[in-house]
């Protein structure tokens, strides 16, 4: 999880298409080919002109009824005046003379349809060179070619593939599947963000505000990164199922006796120096506060509770994620978040979604993995607050996990994609989400 850093932040971990034979001679340009429209026909719910009317399935040819036109199989709105940039077209009388009709949509020079939207493949780092060619999380595309963010023998290509990744306050760190190693980009001010900052094998990593902290695969606990209020210790004698840092703290569940152990600040009781009472089988540290997981299924919480962000609601929960000043957990009903950033105020109220497999907490925002049933643990990623949706959800990208920080988000993507492997998005001004 992460928290939030200037301003601070939050962190961690078909349509089916209905064929007929036409009816009636259907024109080129969409229009029919005389004033009488097809004679009516039923497709078994009892609606006259099913095909080629608004909102319906288009002929099989492609085509619709008067002005409206074919998009993805379904009629749309037909245009009363040529069209602007992404309109539909038909013919070059569709779009605005400054335009070009490209594929059937209206675009400026230099750029192709990709997924029925202009794009620049010289600039553009999901179509870099090429509809779909997208570049790493790790690289930008120039003049059409992936080009990685940094330079020397510690840069990560965009062909690497990672095991986990954590997003920070303004840098992110990922655990390569390869050799399980950590490298990390963005925000490197403290020393959070050195390229390989261990030659070890690491199995868990969080990213908080400003420091790291990992596992290694000897169950060795090491942070790196600023340690002004002791939170990023060098090592750390306990051996910890799971670590969590948050925005100057961390915590972790402790293996030996699964009880909660934290270091840092503990202005607002959010590390206290004592192990927890009860066990827990996972931690996540927010901003100022931190919440816990027990075996009964229920979020037990402490820190900061100024927002409501530490008073978890009743019932039992199967995950969650603390953000800034928010948190998100899952339960039977979809998602519900409690808490709120007082700058953005995204959730006055908490919010109900379905079919929602893991969530991850920012600063004023929220993601929710939706797990679909091939491949299972799989699916698209839906944000909420004030962070956008990954771009790659619209082209049908399956992920298996996502972290939130700050202001960005990063999301491994599921192997069997040509997409890259890691996908990061919002706010970039440190490197932190490359795109």
């Amino acid at each position: 999880m992460r928290v939030k850093t200037r301003t601070f932040e939050s962190f961690a971990v078909t349509v089916a298409l209905v064929s007929i034979p036409m009816m009636v001679g259907i024109g080129c340009s969409g229009q029919t080919t005389g004033e009488v429209p097809p004679e009516p026909t039923d497709a078994g719910d009892g609606d006259a002109y099913p095909y080629g009317t608004a909102g319906r399935a288009c002929f099989s040819d492609g085509t619709c009824i008067g002005s409206l036109l074919c998009q993805a199989g379904i009629c749309g709105g037909g245009l009363t005046a040529p069209g602007g940039e992404g309109a539909l077209c038909h013919d070059q009388s569709r779009c605005r003379e400054d335009l070009t009709c490209n594929q059937g949509v209206c675009c400026t020079a230099n750029t192709t349809v990709c997924a029925a939207s202009c794009v620049d493949t010289r600039t553009d780092g999901a179509h870099c060179g090429a509809c779909g060619n997208a570049c790493s999380a790790l690289e930008r595309c120039v003049e059409s070619q992936c080009e990685p963010y940094c330079e020397g023998a510690n840069c990560v290509t965009g062909g690497e593939g990672f095991d986990l990744v954590a997003a920070g306050g303004f840098h992110t760190c990922g655990i390569l599947a390869s050799n399980k190693k950590v490298v990390c980009w963005g925000l490197n001010d403290h020393g959070q963000a050195p390229p390989v900052p261990s030659q070890d094998s690491f199995r868990w990593l969080s990213a908080g505000e400003y420091h790291t902290c990992g596992i290694r695969s000897d169950d060795k606990t090491v942070c790196w990164g600023l340690n002004a209020d002791d939170q990023a210790p060098s090592m750390l004698q306990d051996a910890f199922g799971v670590v969590a840092a948050g925005g100057h703290h961390t915590c972790g569940v402790r293996k030996s006796d699964s009880k909660v152990v934290c270091w840092g600040r503990n202005t607002d009781g959010q590390a206290p120096p004592t192990a927890s009472a009860a066990s827990y089988g996972y931690v996540s540290a927010g901003g100022n506060h931190t919440c816990a997981y027990g075996s009964d299924r229920r979020i037990d919480c402490w820190g900061r509770n100024t927002e409501g962000q530490a008073t978890p609601p009743d019932g039992e929960l199967w995950g969650f994620d603390a953000g800034y000043d928010h948190t998100c957990g899952l339960w039977d009903q979809g998602l519900i978040c409690w808490g709120s950033d007082t700058t953005e105020k995204p959730f006055s109220e908490p919010v109900l979604y379905t079919g929602y497999m893991q969530v991850a907490a920012g600063t004023g925002y929220s993601c929710v993995l939706i797990g679909y049933d091939a491949p299972p643990g799989t699916g698209p990623i839906v944000c909420h607050g004030s962070l956008n949706s990954p771009q790659y959800s619209q082209n049908f990208v399956y992920y298996t996990s996502v972290s939130a920080g700050s202001h960005h988000a990063c999301a491994i993507v599921f192997p069997w994609s040509d997409k890259p492997k890691v996908v990061c998005w919002g706010r970039n001004d440190e490197g932190q989400a490359p795109q």
